[in-house]
């Protein structure tokens, strides 16, 4: 992790609940170049109550015989800093009958499962450096703010120990009615 990981933690930490309030609510700027980039195949939803972006891939399925095989990629942009992941998706329709589930997830932030996600992965890194949007990579990801549930009085904090996925990408004012 750079200088400028910890600079985004604390840019984040030092908005008050109107401006984070002002950033979640306002239309991400970059959603129409990102629908330039991604095409019409791809979903992407600009949440108005979260302060991410979100966007889905469908990547083609590999189909023999019985064997079915559906890939895709998620990307997630923060709205609060220049920060984004990916995460490349694999799901296997399960044909055993005794199986608890029909269906086998896995999904990985660094390793592609198929050609079609380290194309769009090459493609999306020129766009994200274009507009200087750092890729958040799994340590950063998972990288814990001690001092994070002392940072606005009344914050209401939620679930397991303040990363910095949370403080990216999660909503820790549950309602803005409170704001």
């Amino acid at each position: 992790m750079d200088d400028d990981f910890y600079t985004l933690i604390d840019r984040v930490m030092a908005l008050s609940k109107e401006e984070y309030r002002e950033k979640v609510m306002q239309p991400y700027p970059l959603i129409d170049a990102l629908r330039a980039e991604l095409g019409a195949s791809a979903e992407i939803y600009d949440n108005f109550d979260l302060p991410r972006v979100e966007a889905y891939v469908n990547h083609p399925t590999f189909k023999y015989g019985e064997l079915e095989i559906n890939y895709s990629t998620t990307i997630v942009i923060s709205k609060l800093v220049d920060v984004v992941r990916l995460t490349f998706n694999c799901t296997v329709k399960n044909p055993d009958p005794k199986a608890w589930s029909k269906r086998i997830d896995t999904e990985s932030y660094f390793e592609y499962f198929t050609q079609e996600q380290f194309d769009l992965d090459e493609k999306l890194t020129a766009f994200f450096d274009q507009h200087g949007i750092h890729k958040f990579t799994y340590r950063e990801e998972i990288y814990v703010i001690p001092e994070l549930d002392f940072v606005h009085e009344g914050m209401k904090f939620f679930g397991g120990q303040p990363n910095a996925r949370m403080l990216f990408f999660e909503n820790f004012f549950y309602s803005f009615k409170d704001l």
